[in-house]
């Protein structure tokens, strides 16, 4: 029995070593926008992930990263590049916010936007209120899908 415990101590002490690395780099790649097909219409995804965007930010600023747990369930698209639009999805109105931490999130139409971290992926969390505000998904317009 101990020699299981420590085993399984052991592997998460791996998974956590080998997933830290492979995290950070995806958060420092730059992401393209697509539009997909989903049970609450066509939205912003990127690489499967519906892009949420919070109803309590204003004027492309980040309100999430100032409240207590927000950051840790709602996670920033981030950027080190210029994101992509991919087909459908209007390059003009994607931008970018600098956080306090002093990384680049991506905006659609000036909406920051972020990706719901402890669920699947899908449409599951759009219109969920949270944080004092509601977590939408976006349009190819930058409209808010509820």
């Amino acid at each position: 029995m101990r020699r299981t415990k420590a085993l399984l101590a052991a592997t998460g002490f791996m998974a956590i070593a080998v997933a830290a690395p492979l995290a950070l780099a995806a958060a420092n790649k730059t992401p393209t926008l697509k539009l997909t097909n989903t049970n609450v219409g066509m939205i912003l995804t990127s690489k499967g992930d519906t892009m949420f965007a919070f109803t309590k930010d204003k004027h492309g600023k980040d309100k999430c990263q100032s409240i207590s747990g927000c950051i840790a369930t709602w996670k920033p698209l981030y950027t080190k590049g210029t994101p992509k639009a991919g087909p459908g999805v209007n390059a003009s109105l994607i931008g970018t916010t600098k956080l306090k931490n002093g990384k680049k999130q991506v905006t659609y139409k000036k909406h920051p936007l972020y990706i719901y971290t402890f669920g699947p992926k899908g449409t599951s969390y759009v219109g969920v209120s949270m944080y004092g505000g509601d977590w939408d998904a976006l349009n190819s317009a930058g409209k808010l899908v509820k």
